[in-house]
Order: C-alpha cells, then structure tokens, then sequence
C-alpha cells in the first residue's frame, strides 16, 4: 500500500499500535505462538454467494436500505459508514464477520488509502485477547475502522483494498479546508435567515401548517419517535383525504403498527420456545432435524427472520397446532415480520417525503404559504450544503434551481412580507466571506461525486484483476 503525506497522522497510529503491541508482548505473552483458528479460516471457504437477495443482515447489526440486481455475477455490498462512531463501527465488524461465515466474503474495500493494505504486522503478534484489546481501544478512539479491526483481531482469509483514487481524495480535501475556515460565519448568516423565515410563519401559515411544520421539526430533532410521526402523517393524511394506498411501503409500515400494538414481544419469545418445544415431540425425527436446521440457520443469519417464521407457520399448520389460539403474540408477530419485511427502506423513506409533500398542498391556502415553505426548504438545503450533510437529491436540486438560492431570492420576500405586516427584523447582506464559501462547497460536493463514482470503479475492477465475486465498499 502507498502512503500518503496526508496519512502521515495514521501513519504514526500504526507505530504507536506496533509500540504498544511490542511492549505488551514483554508483559504478558508466552514464548509459544498463537495458533491460527482453523475453524474461522474453514467458515470463510463457504460457497460464495453473489445474489443480493440471498444476502441476510440481522436487524440488530444494520438495516438494509436498497437491493438492486443487475446483469453480472459480481456482488458489491455497500455499507454506508459512520467515522469514529465506536457503535457503528462495531457493528460493521459483525456484518462483515456474518458475510464472511455466510457468504463467502474475502475482499473488504475501503476509503482513505490506496493500494492493499498489510495488516500482518499486527495479527502477527501471539497474544489474541492482548491484540483485540489495543485494537478495540483504538476503533473506540476513531483511529481504526470495523474492516482493520476484524482484519487484525481475526484468522479470517480477508484482504483490505484502498479504493481511493488519490488525485480526486486530496482535491476532495483541499476544498473542504478552504471552504472550512468560512464555514461559522456562512453557517450562522444562513441561520439568521431562517430564523426570520420561521417567524414569518406566525403570520403566514394557517393552523393546519404551523401544526404541520411543529411535527416536523420534531422528528428532525428526534424530540419524538419515528412511530410517533409516522402515526401523525397517517392521522393528517386520512383528515386530508389523502388516499395512503398509493404509497405501498408507508402503507406496509401502517399495517406493521396496527400488529405491533397487539403484540408483547416478551411474551413472544416465550410462545416461540413453547411452540418449539410442542413441536418438537410431535414431529418425526426427519422433521426435527428440519426444524433444528432451520432454527441455527436462522440464528447464524443463514436465513432471514421472515423466512424463519413462515416456516414455524407452516411446520405449525402441517401438525394441526391453531397459532392464533394458542400463541397469539407469536400469531401477530408471524403476520408483523412478514410484513415488515417487505417494506424497502429507501422506497419507504421517500415515500414519507412525498406524504409531506402532500398534506401540505391540501393546506395551502394562499401563494404565501407556499412560497414561504419553498423558501424554508432551500435554506434547510443550503445549510445542509454547509454542514456537509447534504443528499445526492438535494444537491441535484440545487444545482439546478441555484437562482432561487440567491440572497436576493431571500431578501425580496421577506422585506415584502415583514413591510406587510408590520414585523421588524435586521439582515444585512452576506459578507464576502459568506459569498465565497458557497462556491467552495460546490467545488466539494462536485469532486466528491467524482470520489465516489472512482470508489466504485476502482473495487470493481480490483474485484476483476482478483477474480472476486463478492465485495464489501
């Protein structure tokens, strides 16, 4: 792997790693050397799987956003990341772990460095339980990744590749820390305008709307669950008459809430292990071996939780056993899996956008309300555009609609607005330090979008010249 004079920090980490290594070694270890684990190295040489539907990622490790299949028998496996989030982290680790043992993963690909990447220097070192120790100490501490972590802590045959193109990597960061530097005074300029924009709403939105907005902003904020808003957007679309079957993933999430408040998930997982055990002396000795298969496929996350339930159903109804009678938190929970299940996650999360989108044209009652929502929403963009938060479709947005976020777009109407009704406020127009930090978080967003277009080739094509057919970016 190269090294680059941006890495020289990591660079030092990985020292300060093989430093403390070497000097627990003279501390704790024996004079024999660790003996490789042949059973994880024979979990890793199981059949390679390269269906994304095949692929199943327990819900306690992350959530599965998108599926997509295309026409090559290659597989890529994106898991969008959270640096130095010692949780997220963490649970990379377990989904890697579970895609190597299930599916025959070998081939990590990763961002921040070019070329392969060598770990032996530290798995090399005799004392496992000393090795995971400085290497948990050192991901909870943001200087390595779930991927380094489970290639240094485990025998797993697993090869780590630098996906970066370093061309595009150091233009990506030399924008951001030109643009860094302006970026308290442009953020605290544009926050200025929404707060005016916000109080604009007092005199502009109905009740509906400012009862709307309220909601909103507290989901944004995580004031209130995702449960909770989701049964308000349900409410304030049935009272606007908005027919809630057109959105087919929200319309599954609503079916999933009705189930899931007749259900007592504690007693649930009793009635499971009551069906299992009734089950277990009125079955053949055929079916019983089936039905111990299928329960540590699904516990090894070899089968997904739907799949696993439907076939406790079924066994059930073969042996003439009334789920819902009998075990009628486990009864709803079957209904709710499979249900829940179905639902895709991105689909669904735009869909919520759309319902949005639509309560509010039921309320707007004037040109007003609707301009003033459209303005909220472009600040709410471009403040995501400076805190570096914002999506590839709001950027997209952006870019072609970039007149109306001019000052000027903002101004006019609030001069008009507060000379309307009387309401007084102070905005100075933007410095030029605010005027030229825009531009620089374009130039960022645009390379970034480069950045991850070479990310992508450049696992693809190393997957070819490796001949791998699974892949983790």
């Amino acid at each position: 792997m190269q090294v680059w004079d941006m890495f020289r920090g990591r660079h030092k980490l990985l020292t300060k790693l093989i430093s403390v290594l070497v000097i627990q070694s003279f501390i704790f270890s024996s004079i024999a050397f660790g003996i490789p684990q042949e059973n994880q190295t024979n979990q890793a040489k199981k059949e390679i799987v390269t269906s994304p539907e095949k692929i199943i990622i327990p819900r306690d490790f992350g959530l599965v956003k998108s599926k997509f299949a295309g026409n090559s028998d290659r597989l890529v496996i994106h898991i969008q990341d959270a640096h130095c989030n010692f949780e997220a982290q963490s649970n990379i680790v377990k989904i890697l772990e579970t895609l190597v043992k299930n599916d025959g993963l070998s081939f990590i690909s990763v961002e921040g460095a070019d070329g392969y990447i060598d770990t032996a220097w530290f798995k090399a070192f005799p004392d496992e339980e000393v090795r995971k120790e400085v290497a948990t100490y050192f991901m909870k501490k943001g200087e390595i990744t779930g991927p380094e972590f489970l290639s240094i802590t485990s025998t797993y045959p697993i090869k780590l590749f630098g996906a970066e193109t370093r061309s595009y990597y150091i233009d990506n960061l030399n924008a951001f820390t030109s643009s860094y530097p302006l970026k308290e005074e442009t953020e605290k300029y544009y926050s200025q305008i929404k707060g005016i924009l916000n109080k604009l709403k007092n005199y502009i939105y109905n009740d509906g709307l400012k009862a709307m907005d309220l909601k909103m902003a507290e989901y944004e904020s995580k004031k209130i669950q995702f449960n909770d808003y989701i049964r308000f957007l349900q409410v304030m679309a049935e009272k606007n008459k908005i027919n809630l079957r057109q959105y087919d993933n929200f319309f599954k999430l609503i079916s999933t809430l009705i189930y899931e408040k007749k259900i007592d998930f504690n007693v649930t997982d009793k009635e499971r292990g009551a069906l299992i055990d009734e089950l277990s002396k009125a079955i053949s000795k055929e079916a019983l071996t089936e039905l111990v298969g299928q329960s540590l496929s699904f516990k090894a996350a070899k089968i997904s939780s739907a799949e696993y339930y439907s076939y406790l159903k079924t066994i059930s109804i073969k042996n003439g056993i009334d789920l819902s009678q009998k075990y009628p938190n486990l009864y709803n929970y079957i209904i709710y899996n499979s249900v829940y299940s179905k639902i895709e996650n991105e689909k669904l999360f735009s869909e919520i956008k759309d319902i949005e989108t639509a309560i509010k044209e039921k309320l707007f009652q004037s040109d007003d309300q609707r301009t003033l929502e459209k303005l909220s929403r472009n600040i709410d963009i471009l403040l995501g555009l400076i805190n570096i938060k914002l999506l590839n479709g709001d950027f997209d947005y952006y870019k072609t609609h970039k007149s109306e976020f001019s000052y000027k777009a903002f101004a006019d109407f609030i001069k008009k607005k507060a000379d309307q009704y009387g309401f007084s406020y102070q905005l100075d127009e933007p410095s030029d330090a605010v005027t030229n930090s825009v531009p620089k978080l374009e130039d960022f967003y645009q390379i970034a979008i480069k950045r991850d277009n070479a990310l992508v080739d450049n696992t693809i094509n190393a997957m070819k010249k490796d001949d791998v057919r699974i892949a983790v970016l």
